[in-house]
Protein backbone atom coordinates (compact mmCIF):
# COMPACT_ATOMS: atom_id res chain seq x y z
CA UNK A 1 0.00 0.00 0.00
CA UNK A 2 2.74 2.37 0.62
CA UNK A 3 4.06 1.98 -3.12
CA UNK A 4 0.53 2.78 -4.21
CA UNK A 5 0.27 5.91 -2.31
CA UNK A 6 3.87 6.88 -3.79
CA UNK A 7 3.04 5.91 -7.49
CA UNK A 8 -0.39 7.86 -6.62
CA UNK A 9 0.78 10.97 -5.28
CA UNK A 10 0.63 14.70 -6.16
CA UNK A 11 4.57 14.99 -5.84
CA UNK A 12 4.44 11.47 -8.42
CA UNK A 13 1.76 12.91 -10.44
CA UNK A 14 3.79 16.35 -11.18
CA UNK A 15 7.36 14.21 -11.59
CA UNK A 16 5.78 12.30 -14.33
CA UNK A 17 4.08 15.47 -16.20
CA UNK A 18 6.58 17.25 -16.18
CA UNK A 19 8.67 14.68 -17.94
CA UNK A 20 5.78 14.05 -20.56
CA UNK A 21 6.02 17.97 -21.04
CA UNK A 22 9.39 17.92 -21.81
CA UNK A 23 9.21 14.80 -23.72
CA UNK A 24 6.23 16.64 -25.87
CA UNK A 25 8.68 19.32 -26.75
CA UNK A 26 11.72 17.73 -27.40
CA UNK A 27 10.15 15.51 -30.10
CA UNK A 28 7.60 18.16 -31.63
CA UNK A 29 11.30 20.26 -32.26
CA UNK A 30 12.57 17.22 -33.55
CA UNK A 31 9.60 16.33 -35.82
CA UNK A 32 9.91 20.35 -37.40
CA UNK A 33 13.73 19.32 -38.08
CA UNK A 34 13.30 16.01 -39.70
CA UNK A 35 9.80 15.08 -40.05
CA UNK A 36 6.98 13.17 -39.35
CA UNK A 37 8.65 9.59 -39.74
CA UNK A 38 11.51 10.34 -37.75
CA UNK A 39 9.65 11.01 -34.67
CA UNK A 40 7.41 8.51 -34.99
CA UNK A 41 10.59 5.77 -35.71
CA UNK A 42 12.74 7.45 -33.00
CA UNK A 43 9.51 8.71 -30.14
CA UNK A 44 5.91 7.32 -30.70
CA UNK A 45 6.25 4.01 -31.94
CA UNK A 46 9.18 2.61 -29.48
CA UNK A 47 8.90 0.18 -26.69
CA UNK A 48 10.32 3.00 -24.08
CA UNK A 49 7.45 5.27 -25.08
CA UNK A 50 4.76 2.24 -24.74
CA UNK A 51 5.90 1.74 -21.02
CA UNK A 52 6.54 5.40 -19.98
CA UNK A 53 2.48 5.67 -21.06
CA UNK A 54 1.88 2.45 -19.41
CA UNK A 55 3.46 4.00 -16.14
CA UNK A 56 1.50 7.16 -16.24
CA UNK A 57 -1.69 4.48 -16.60
CA UNK A 58 -0.34 2.79 -13.43
CA UNK A 59 -0.47 6.59 -11.91
CA UNK A 60 -3.60 7.42 -12.32
CA UNK A 61 -4.83 4.11 -11.36
CA UNK A 62 -2.76 4.41 -7.92
CA UNK A 63 -4.60 8.03 -7.52
CA UNK A 64 -7.75 6.47 -7.78
CA UNK A 65 -6.69 3.47 -5.72
CA UNK A 66 -5.74 5.67 -2.97
CA UNK A 67 -9.14 7.38 -2.54
CA UNK A 68 -10.88 4.12 -1.51
CA UNK A 69 -13.26 3.61 -0.10
CA UNK A 70 -15.08 5.94 -2.35
CA UNK A 71 -17.55 8.76 -1.46
CA UNK A 72 -20.15 11.00 -3.24
CA UNK A 73 -18.28 12.93 -3.61
CA UNK A 74 -15.46 11.31 -5.78
CA UNK A 75 -18.12 10.54 -8.29
CA UNK A 76 -16.97 12.93 -11.08
CA UNK A 77 -13.05 12.06 -10.10
CA UNK A 78 -13.73 8.62 -10.92
CA UNK A 79 -15.72 8.86 -14.22
CA UNK A 80 -12.60 11.39 -15.01
CA UNK A 81 -10.11 9.31 -14.63
CA UNK A 82 -11.68 6.35 -15.87
CA UNK A 83 -11.72 7.83 -19.17
CA UNK A 84 -8.03 8.57 -18.86
CA UNK A 85 -7.32 5.03 -17.94
CA UNK A 86 -9.45 4.32 -21.31
CA UNK A 87 -7.80 7.21 -23.43
CA UNK A 88 -4.29 5.74 -22.95
CA UNK A 89 -5.46 2.23 -22.93
CA UNK A 90 -6.77 2.32 -26.33
CA UNK A 91 -3.67 4.71 -27.13
CA UNK A 92 -1.76 1.95 -26.25
CA UNK A 93 -3.29 -1.10 -28.05
CA UNK A 94 -3.30 1.31 -31.58
CA UNK A 95 0.32 1.69 -30.93
CA UNK A 96 1.28 -1.97 -30.19
CA UNK A 97 -1.41 -3.44 -32.54
CA UNK A 98 -2.67 -0.54 -35.20
CA UNK A 99 -1.55 -0.64 -38.41
CA UNK A 100 -1.64 2.42 -41.47
CA UNK A 101 -0.28 2.67 -44.78
CA UNK A 102 -1.17 3.11 -48.62
CA UNK A 103 -2.08 1.38 -51.49
CA UNK A 104 -2.09 2.19 -55.25
CA UNK A 105 -4.76 0.40 -57.45
CA UNK A 106 -5.33 0.45 -60.93
CA UNK A 107 -8.14 1.00 -62.85
CA UNK A 108 -8.80 -2.83 -63.32
CA UNK A 109 -6.69 -3.87 -61.00
CA UNK A 110 -7.02 -5.20 -58.35
CA UNK A 111 -4.56 -4.99 -54.83
CA UNK A 112 -3.99 -7.21 -51.65
CA UNK A 113 -0.92 -5.59 -49.39
CA UNK A 114 -0.62 -2.04 -48.42
CA UNK A 115 3.01 -0.04 -47.61
CA UNK A 116 3.61 1.13 -44.85
CA UNK A 117 6.00 3.96 -43.32
CA UNK A 118 8.77 1.79 -42.83
CA UNK A 119 11.57 0.39 -44.85
CA UNK A 120 13.64 -2.80 -45.91
CA UNK A 121 16.74 -3.55 -48.22
CA UNK A 122 16.41 -5.87 -50.91
CA UNK A 123 19.13 -8.25 -51.18
CA UNK A 124 19.47 -10.67 -54.13
CA UNK A 125 21.82 -12.04 -56.58
CA UNK A 126 21.03 -11.79 -60.42
CA UNK A 127 17.77 -13.93 -61.40
CA UNK A 128 17.52 -14.85 -58.26
CA UNK A 129 14.60 -13.97 -55.31
CA UNK A 130 15.50 -11.08 -53.31
CA UNK A 131 16.23 -11.79 -49.47
CA UNK A 132 14.01 -9.18 -48.17
CA UNK A 133 15.90 -7.04 -45.00
CA UNK A 134 14.03 -5.01 -42.19
CA UNK A 135 16.16 -2.44 -41.00
CA UNK A 136 15.20 -3.35 -37.16
CA UNK A 137 18.62 -4.50 -35.35
CA UNK A 138 18.45 -8.51 -36.76
CA UNK A 139 20.67 -10.78 -38.76
CA UNK A 140 19.84 -13.26 -41.35
CA UNK A 141 22.06 -16.12 -42.92
CA UNK A 142 21.02 -17.48 -46.32
CA UNK A 143 22.47 -20.49 -47.81
CA UNK A 144 23.49 -20.07 -51.10
CA UNK A 145 24.56 -22.97 -53.98
CA UNK A 146 26.89 -22.28 -56.37
CA UNK A 147 27.84 -18.75 -55.36
CA UNK A 148 23.91 -18.66 -55.62
CA UNK A 149 21.21 -17.86 -53.52
CA UNK A 150 18.89 -21.38 -52.78
CA UNK A 151 15.52 -19.95 -53.11
CA UNK A 152 14.42 -23.28 -51.64
CA UNK A 153 15.69 -22.86 -48.30
CA UNK A 154 13.92 -20.31 -45.66
CA UNK A 155 15.84 -17.39 -43.88
CA UNK A 156 16.98 -17.69 -40.31
CA UNK A 157 16.60 -14.58 -38.00
CA UNK A 158 19.90 -14.38 -35.39
CA UNK A 159 20.67 -12.55 -32.99
CA UNK A 160 21.24 -8.71 -33.08
CA UNK A 161 23.92 -6.90 -33.85
CA UNK A 162 25.01 -3.08 -32.63
CA UNK A 163 22.71 -0.51 -31.47
CA UNK A 164 21.87 0.96 -34.90
CA UNK A 165 24.40 -0.84 -37.06
CA UNK A 166 22.76 -3.77 -38.48
CA UNK A 167 25.00 -6.98 -39.98
CA UNK A 168 23.52 -9.65 -42.25
CA UNK A 169 25.65 -12.21 -43.79
CA UNK A 170 25.37 -14.07 -46.75
CA UNK A 171 27.02 -17.30 -47.52
CA UNK A 172 27.93 -18.86 -50.76
CA UNK A 173 29.46 -21.55 -50.06
CA UNK A 174 32.21 -21.40 -47.17
CA UNK A 175 32.72 -17.56 -47.68
CA UNK A 176 30.99 -14.86 -46.98
CA UNK A 177 30.07 -11.30 -47.08
CA UNK A 178 29.00 -9.11 -44.80
CA UNK A 179 26.75 -6.01 -45.07
CA UNK A 180 26.48 -3.12 -42.74
CA UNK A 181 23.53 -0.72 -42.62
CA UNK A 182 23.02 2.39 -41.59
CA UNK A 183 19.84 4.07 -41.94
CA UNK A 184 19.99 8.28 -41.82
CA UNK A 185 17.57 10.55 -42.48
CA UNK A 186 18.16 13.03 -45.76
CA UNK A 187 14.73 14.24 -46.35
CA UNK A 188 13.17 10.76 -47.84
CA UNK A 189 14.57 7.40 -46.35
CA UNK A 190 18.00 6.43 -47.32
CA UNK A 191 20.55 3.61 -45.73
CA UNK A 192 24.71 3.62 -45.87
CA UNK A 193 25.67 0.46 -46.71
CA UNK A 194 28.98 -1.03 -46.00
CA UNK A 195 29.53 -4.13 -48.33
CA UNK A 196 33.05 -6.34 -47.00
CA UNK A 197 33.47 -9.53 -49.25
CA UNK A 198 37.09 -10.39 -47.46
CA UNK A 199 39.20 -8.25 -50.05
CA UNK A 200 37.31 -4.80 -50.38
CA UNK A 201 34.83 -2.97 -48.56
CA UNK A 202 32.48 -1.33 -50.81
CA UNK A 203 30.41 1.61 -49.81
CA UNK A 204 27.29 3.08 -51.16
CA UNK A 205 24.28 5.24 -50.10
CA UNK A 206 20.46 3.83 -51.66
CA UNK A 207 17.45 6.25 -51.25
CA UNK A 208 14.41 5.01 -51.74
CA UNK A 209 13.56 3.26 -54.94
CA UNK A 210 17.35 3.15 -55.61
CA UNK A 211 18.72 0.03 -56.67
CA UNK A 212 22.55 -0.60 -57.28
CA UNK A 213 24.79 -3.56 -58.35
CA UNK A 214 28.06 -4.19 -56.17
CA UNK A 215 30.12 -6.40 -57.58
CA UNK A 216 32.20 -8.68 -55.63
CA UNK A 217 34.71 -11.09 -56.15
CA UNK A 218 32.06 -13.61 -55.16
CA UNK A 219 29.62 -12.33 -57.34
CA UNK A 220 27.79 -9.66 -58.28
CA UNK A 221 25.04 -8.27 -55.04
CA UNK A 222 22.02 -6.16 -55.92
CA UNK A 223 20.74 -4.11 -53.24
CA UNK A 224 17.38 -1.49 -53.33
CA UNK A 225 15.84 0.05 -50.51
CA UNK A 226 11.67 0.15 -50.50
CA UNK A 227 8.95 0.50 -48.35
CA UNK A 228 7.85 -2.44 -46.36
CA UNK A 229 4.70 -4.39 -47.51
CA UNK A 230 1.93 -5.70 -45.23
CA UNK A 231 -0.25 -8.60 -46.52
CA UNK A 232 -4.29 -7.56 -46.34
CA UNK A 233 -7.16 -9.84 -45.27
CA UNK A 234 -9.08 -9.02 -48.47
CA UNK A 235 -8.39 -7.48 -51.60
CA UNK A 236 -9.19 -4.41 -53.07
CA UNK A 237 -10.78 -4.08 -56.95
CA UNK A 238 -11.18 -0.49 -58.60
CA UNK A 239 -13.64 -0.89 -61.09
CA UNK A 240 -14.04 2.85 -61.91
CA UNK A 241 -13.04 6.21 -60.80
CA UNK A 242 -14.85 9.70 -60.72
CA UNK A 243 -13.46 12.91 -60.45
CA UNK A 244 -15.65 16.15 -60.99
CA UNK A 245 -13.69 19.44 -60.95
CA UNK A 246 -15.24 22.68 -59.91
CA UNK A 247 -17.01 24.54 -62.70
CA UNK A 248 -14.21 26.25 -65.37
CA UNK A 249 -11.06 24.85 -63.26
CA UNK A 250 -9.08 21.98 -63.31
CA UNK A 251 -9.14 21.62 -59.59
CA UNK A 252 -11.65 18.26 -57.93
CA UNK A 253 -14.44 18.88 -56.21
CA UNK A 254 -14.89 15.48 -55.01
CA UNK A 255 -13.65 12.01 -56.30
CA UNK A 256 -14.43 8.79 -55.34
CA UNK A 257 -13.84 5.31 -56.56
CA UNK A 258 -15.83 2.10 -57.12
CA UNK A 259 -14.32 -1.00 -55.73
CA UNK A 260 -15.05 -4.72 -54.94
CA UNK A 261 -13.94 -6.14 -52.10
CA UNK A 262 -13.21 -9.64 -52.06
CA UNK A 263 -12.86 -11.65 -48.65
CA UNK A 264 -10.29 -14.46 -49.02
CA UNK A 265 -11.55 -16.41 -46.29
CA UNK A 266 -15.25 -16.25 -46.73
CA UNK A 267 -14.82 -16.49 -50.69
CA UNK A 268 -17.45 -13.62 -50.73
CA UNK A 269 -16.87 -10.68 -52.62
CA UNK A 270 -19.42 -6.80 -52.17
CA UNK A 271 -19.36 -3.47 -54.05
CA UNK A 272 -18.49 -0.26 -52.59
CA UNK A 273 -17.87 3.26 -53.34
CA UNK A 274 -15.05 5.05 -51.51
CA UNK A 275 -15.22 8.81 -51.52
CA UNK A 276 -13.18 12.12 -49.71
CA UNK A 277 -15.64 12.06 -46.88
CA UNK A 278 -16.96 8.23 -47.00
CA UNK A 279 -14.13 6.14 -46.25
CA UNK A 280 -14.96 2.05 -46.10
CA UNK A 281 -15.19 0.36 -42.90
CA UNK A 282 -14.48 -3.55 -43.37
CA UNK A 283 -13.39 -6.07 -40.90
CA UNK A 284 -11.39 -3.58 -38.56
CA UNK A 285 -9.74 -2.18 -40.99
CA UNK A 286 -10.92 1.47 -42.46
CA UNK A 287 -9.76 2.65 -45.51
CA UNK A 288 -9.74 5.87 -47.08
CA UNK A 289 -9.75 8.31 -50.80
CA UNK A 290 -6.87 9.90 -50.46
CA UNK A 291 -5.32 10.91 -53.65
CA UNK A 292 -5.48 9.86 -57.19
CA UNK A 293 -3.42 9.44 -59.95
CA UNK A 294 -4.58 10.45 -64.11
CA UNK A 295 -2.04 9.19 -66.81
CA UNK A 296 -2.67 9.47 -70.09
CA UNK A 297 -0.23 6.39 -70.98
CA UNK A 298 -1.38 4.33 -67.58
CA UNK A 299 -4.99 5.18 -67.17
CA UNK A 300 -6.63 5.93 -63.54
CA UNK A 301 -5.71 5.17 -60.20
CA UNK A 302 -6.52 5.42 -56.58
CA UNK A 303 -4.69 6.29 -53.68
CA UNK A 304 -6.46 4.32 -50.69
CA UNK A 305 -5.10 5.06 -47.12
CA UNK A 306 -5.31 1.82 -44.82
CA UNK A 307 -5.81 2.32 -41.00
CA UNK A 308 -6.49 -0.71 -38.51
CA UNK A 309 -6.66 1.21 -34.95
CA UNK A 310 -8.02 -1.48 -32.42
CA UNK A 311 -8.27 1.18 -29.85
CA UNK A 312 -10.30 4.23 -31.67
CA UNK A 313 -13.93 2.88 -30.38
CA UNK A 314 -12.22 2.74 -26.61
CA UNK A 315 -10.66 5.93 -27.16
CA UNK A 316 -14.04 7.66 -28.22
CA UNK A 317 -16.15 6.17 -25.49
CA UNK A 318 -13.11 7.23 -22.88
CA UNK A 319 -13.55 10.85 -24.59
CA UNK A 320 -17.03 10.51 -23.65
CA UNK A 321 -16.58 9.71 -20.15
CA UNK A 322 -13.84 12.57 -19.58
CA UNK A 323 -16.75 14.73 -20.88
CA UNK A 324 -19.28 13.46 -18.53
CA UNK A 325 -16.59 13.53 -15.54
CA UNK A 326 -15.88 17.27 -16.38
CA UNK A 327 -19.59 18.11 -16.39
CA UNK A 328 -20.41 16.47 -13.34
CA UNK A 329 -17.59 18.48 -11.48
CA UNK A 330 -18.96 21.66 -12.98
CA UNK A 331 -22.14 20.66 -11.43
CA UNK A 332 -21.60 19.23 -7.91
CA UNK A 333 -18.75 23.09 -7.54
CA UNK A 334 -22.18 25.04 -8.88
CA UNK A 335 -24.10 23.41 -6.10
CA UNK A 336 -21.87 24.37 -3.62
CA UNK A 337 -21.09 20.61 -2.94
CA UNK A 338 -17.66 19.21 -2.12
CA UNK A 339 -15.38 17.67 -4.82
CA UNK A 340 -12.14 16.25 -4.87
CA UNK A 341 -9.33 17.66 -6.96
Amino acid sequence: MWLVRKIGSVTFTVWISVILMILLIVSTTLESLHGTSFVQRRVYQTHWFDIYLALIWINIFCTLIVRFPFKKKHISFIITHIGILGLLLGALLTSMYGLEGWMIVHAGDSADTMNIDDYQLKASYPDRPALMIGLDKRQYRLPVTDARFDPEKKFCPLVSAKANIDQYRFAPGEKSVTLSVNYVQEGNAAVDIALNDGRKIFKHRLREGDETTIHTYLGDIILALSSKVRPLPFSLALKNFKKIDYPGTDKPASFESEVVVTDKRENAESHQTISMNRPLDYKGYRIFQSSYIQDAANGDASVFTVAKKPGTTLIYLSSVSIFLGAFCQFYTKKNGKEHDV
